[in-house]
């Protein structure tokens, strides 16, 4: 897992929704990010120079809308094993995403 890469969970939103929400991550945040489309919405990718703290993650996910579920099952996985806690699916059985320009 990249430490440096926050990743978000974006799903039954319009792709006009996802751009301004992604605009509004690279503004806040100063950095740059991947937008994907997958089978139920979107992926962003946020990615950082630097490393970013477990707890830092989870505050930034919290503050831009990542997936309700995604982050508890996050949480409560970090707890348990203290990894595995920034895990967004690409490219497994069915699931994809395709990076948008």
């Amino acid at each position: 897992m990249n430490e440096n890469i926050v990743g978000l969970d974006w799903d039954n939103i319009l792709l006009s929704t996802a751009k301004k929400r992604q605009k509004i991550v690279e503004l806040e945040e100063e950095t740059q990010t991947l937008l994907f489309q997958t089978k139920n919405g979107f992926h962003l990718k946020i990615i950082y120079l630097n490393p970013i703290s477990v707890k830092k993650n989870f505050e930034i996910r919290e503050k831009y809308w990542d997936c309700e579920t995604r982050l508890r099952y996050s949480k409560a996985r970090y707890e348990t094993s203290k990894q595995g806690y920034d895990v967004l699916f690409n490219m497994k059985e069915g699931v994809w995403e395709k990076l948008l320009g």
